[in-house]
């Protein structure tokens, strides 16, 4: 359903083609996990509304676990607060450029305290990891693993409070990522070579190796996102 101002405002009226289907059943899932997924899967689009009413209908639960699921994902950056509601976040290449300037500060240093602190399990993890990585050759699998990989270097570096930080900006950038399409494959090749060497340096101890090229790994990833970004709000813009 459309308001006034052209918003959607979504609940139990969301213009989807299944929008009578429930985000939930009533089996005891978490509403906090299925708002979430909707958002970053894009079936939540920058700048729907979210009223509470409506998603304790469609998800078949009381408000207090709505309430809560909206707020604390308004607390990590996927909602904005309104007078009634809440409204999914847009993006905006500044605020992507922020993050990452974040993310980049926090992994570079997370990847060197890898490279002092990783024991003999974490050299084994990352060993094996890159074994798997090298027989896949699906994109989405390649994708996927790639999330693994930099969960495996963060807790190589065995600092839990770097590590939970670069969750919540993890999910941050996930929303950046919904709607944009980028040369999928190419990004995933050079990626794995770039793993591949920030791996070495952790396991050769090279402190100073392994923060600077997770720090060029993610610069160069980061150019990418906002680039796509960039070019797609201008051809939105166009008439």
């Amino acid at each position: 359903m459309m308001n006034a101002m052209g918003t959607r405002v979504l609940g139990a009226d969301i213009d989807h083609t299944d929008a009578a289907e429930p985000l939930a059943d009533a089996a005891g899932k978490n509403p906090y996990s299925e708002i979430r997924h909707a958002i970053l899967n894009g079936e939540f689009a920058p700048d729907d509304v979210l009223l509470e009413t409506k998603l304790t209908s469609r998800l078949a639960v009381s408000r207090t676990p709505i309430r809560e699921a909206l707020g604390r994902l308004a607390q990590e950056g996927l909602l904005e607060r309104l007078p009634r509601g809440f409204r999914v976040r847009r993006s905006s290449p500044e605020e992507l450029l922020d993050i990452y300037e974040a993310r980049i500060t926090l992994e570079s240093e997370i990847a060197a305290l890898a490279a002092e602190r990783h024991t003999p399990m974490d050299a084994a993890l990352l060993k094996a990891l890159e074994r798997r990585i090298s027989e896949l050759t699906d994109v989405e699998e390649l994708h996927q693993v790639s999330g693994t990989w930099h969960v495996t270097i963060r807790a190589a570096g065995h600092n839990g409070t770097i590590s939970e930080l670069l969750t919540i900006l993890d999910t941050r950038i996930q929303l950046y990522s919904v709607h944009q399409q980028t040369n999928e494959r190419e990004i995933v090749s050079v990626t794995l070579k770039e793993h591949a060497a920030i791996v070495r340096a952790v396991l050769g101890r090279d402190r100073t190796a392994a923060h600077d090229l997770m720090r060029d790994h993610l610069s160069r990833i980061r150019d990418v996102r906002v680039a796509v970004l960039l070019q797609r709000q201008d051809t939105s813009a166009r008439p």
